[in-house]
């Protein structure tokens, strides 16, 4: 499924659900008695979500609307709701 939208002042087209990130996001907690967790450590890959229609990273829980992530401005365009 593919949506066309040019009403929020560019016109992009995305395919549903590709834009989610993960990030190393590690901090340096690692010490001679806490060493490194590796792959392990919740730090090393956070997932980022970005609205699949105008592609800002998303603060907080993305909305869900027919399977996209969408920030609160794109849903509410999409919904036409003020």
């Amino acid at each position: 499924m593919r949506w066309q939208v040019s009403m929020i002042g560019r016109s992009s087209e995305k395919v549903m659900g590709e834009l989610v990130k993960y990030e190393d996001e590690c901090v340096g907690c690692a010490s001679p008695g806490y060493p490194c967790q590796g792959e392990d450590c919740p730090n090393r890959k956070v997932p980022h979500y970005y609205c699949d229609i105008c592609g800002h990273e998303i603060d907080g829980i993305p909305i869900f609307d027919y399977g996209y992530e969408l920030c609160n401005i794109c849903y509410k365009i999409i919904n036409n709701e003020n």
